[in-house]
């Protein structure tokens, strides 16, 4: 093979915290390659190249090969240079267009879930709430089985996310969820306060809360807000819910 040759492919997957990643020619050829973030950026301020790609699966990018530093019998990418991700555009078009989705669940280094996407072969990662439950029938047992999602974040195409539709999800998330899409008045034990606001727990259900003190207001509006104390139930609203259990509250008067 002439290694001074220019080739093409597509991006399998790529780690972007250990930053390498593979490539697959049209041929089914696989190619590792490492991407040099220091050289890469040393090249920007030289002026060399005008932008830093951040790649990501499905990027479709030319490339030399060369002899493998750490393996001479092997050769390895090099020189990659971006093309465009046809790919993830398609997949993001189809998710906007069809509500159902389907991949084939993927365990990459034995941690990181993927989902591969059966049209598109795009490997996105699968995003998990702390708020999940039976993540061993959902996930673990269910690799390399066909799986429905959806994508959940479109806006910038190197950072999609995927959830499985059929997730489960612990008995006190549905009902806080209710609770929330309601509007609903929900009691909460002050448990301790700092100069943000109060630390608080859930009477309905024990979950750890917060309650922010409100922005603006006057210095007799701040010392009432903070007529409470460590042992008093109030009467509130969930303001905010993350997927990391986080949960804001507002009180109610």
């Amino acid at each position: 093979m002439d290694i001074l040759q220019t080739h093409i492919g597509h991006i399998t997957r790529y780690d972007s915290v250990k930053h390498y990643g593979f490539i697959e020619t049209a041929e089914k050829e696989n190619y590792f390659f490492f991407n040099d973030k220091t050289e890469i950026l040393r090249q920007k301020k030289a002026g060399n190249i005008k932008t830093v790609h951040k790649y990501c699966s499905g990027d479709e990018v030319e490339f030399k090969i060369k002899n493998s530093l750490g393996d001479k019998e092997k050769v390895e990418a090099y020189d990659i240079v971006f093309i465009r991700n046809k790919r993830r555009e398609d997949l993001i078009n189809e998710a906007l267009n069809n509500s159902k989705l389907f991949g084939y669940l993927k365990l990459i280094e034995n941690e990181k879930l993927f989902v591969k996407h059966i049209n598109t072969y795009v490997f996105i990662p699968i995003e998990i709430s702390d708020w999940e439950s039976d993540l061993q029938n959902v996930y673990y047992d269910r690799i390399d089985k066909l799986v429905e999602f959806n994508l959940i974040q479109t806006n910038k195409i190197d950072k999609l996310l995927a959830v499985l539709t059929d997730r489960k999800f612990l008995s006190e998330y549905k009902t806080i969820i209710e609770y929330y899409t309601k509007g609903s008045i929900i009691k909460a034990l002050i448990t301790g306060k700092n100069q943000v606001g109060y630390f608080a727990k859930l009477y309905l259900n024990n979950i750890d809360a917060f309650i922010q003190i409100p922005k603006g207001l006057t210095k007799e509006d701040t010392e009432y807000f903070y007529r409470f104390k460590k042992g008093d139930m109030v009467d509130a609203k969930l303001k905010y819910i993350n997927t990391s259990k986080k949960v804001l509250l507002e009180l109610v008067d």
